[in-house]
């Protein structure tokens, strides 16, 4: 049994190249869509629970999975104690053998969730770019957590990006995640507060704009959207992942896809329930395409508008967690832990 730390997993991952995403981590992330696909109870519904600590309003999080080529479990918690203590979200995702329910390891959830959601994304922007040999000239990211990192990072990594454009509530914190680009690829970047008057500008101008910020309001305004059918933008979207909250302006998603132009996302039965984009626009499953048949070609409907618009909506699965996990285990050099 091996148990690896965030150390571990993020230096791991750093290391990663194009080959690599290309013929070991898509392949193993498409194999869990495939199996959720097929048996979408693999996954249940997830358990939240506040604890029961004197004073303490810590909400803590249970995600089993029991799929095909992998069975295990994630544990998430987090509330004001933690935010109090610079703590974050704390937890793990626990792999076991799915034949004799072994335990096979224990994986710290911090960098890990940031990535599997970033791959996620990454995925469908890898099937509809990478036949691309044109640079692209600017990636806009909204937010400035671990989410957002690892989306222009994995980018970095398979194209050539001539620049990077971060926007926060604050220049100070764009300036920092700017900072951590830096320490990873050479590529220019930029840095304003959400409220600049340049923003929309800067997402006008993205072929790539990913929104990793949790917000009630539009941080991209219909307005801001490309309407150049010769200029290819694709929004990828992570933030919104309950109804009240929105990314993508709700009223550009109800005007545009209908009939057969939908929104790519990983899940229609939970991007249904969660996604605010999805929910306030009143979309329903005839109006999405699932991740699972972008990758395989079997995608029935547009995914692109006639303006040059694709709308990815990611919101995550318990699968993609324990997928991601296992192959953590079997790829981090770590001593054995006796578990017997």
């Amino acid at each position: 049994m091996k148990l690896l730390s965030d150390t571990q997993i993020k230096k791991h991952l750093l290391s990663i190249t194009k080959d690599q995403l290309e013929q070991t981590y898509l392949p193993r992330f498409e194999q869990a869509l495939q199996d959720y696909e097929a048996n979408p109870n693999v996954v249940p519904e997830r358990t939240v629970l506040t604890s029961n600590y004197p004073g303490c309003d810590t909400t803590h999080l249970f995600m089993p999975c029991a799929a095909p080529h992998s069975v295990g479990t994630k544990v998430i918690s987090g509330g004001s104690y933690n935010s109090q203590n610079d703590l974050g979200f704390q937890g793990f995702t626990a792999v076991l053998d799915p034949r004799s329910g072994q335990l096979l390891g224990a994986v710290n959830a911090k960098t890990l969730t940031a990535f599997r959601t970033a791959l996620a994304s990454f995925s469908a922007i890898w099937k509809l770019l990478k036949d691309s040999d044109t640079a692209i000239e600017q990636v806009t990211v909204i937010g400035t957590g671990p989410q957002a990192f690892w989306h222009v990072f994995l980018v970095l990594r398979a194209f050539k990006v001539k620049k990077v454009v971060v926007l926060s509530r604050s220049e100070e914190s764009a300036q920092k995640l700017c900072k951590e680009i830096g320490e990873v690829d050479s590529v220019e970047t930029e840095a304003f507060a959400n409220s600049s008057c340049v923003a929309g500008e800067k997402i006008r101008k993205s072929a790539i704009v990913f929104g990793c910020s949790p917000s009630t309001e539009p941080t991209i305004k219909k307005e801001f959207v490309n309407r150049d059918p010769a200029f290819f933008q694709v929004f990828a979207l992570i933030g919104s992942y309950k109804p009240h909250m929105v990314e993508l302006d709700p009223q550009f998603v109800k005007d545009n896809f209908f009939g057969e132009y939908k929104v790519i996302v990983d899940s229609k039965e939970h991007t249904l329930a969660e996604a605010g984009e999805l929910v306030q626009s009143e979309r329903t499953e005839k109006n999405l395409v699932s991740l699972t048949d972008l990758l395989g070609d079997k995608a029935q409907g547009r995914v692109k508008l006639p303006s040059g618009v694709s709308v990815v909506k990611i919101v995550g699965l318990s699968i993609m967690d324990i997928y991601m996990a296992q192959l953590m285990l079997e790829s981090v050099e770590a001593p054995q832990v006796d578990f017997d």
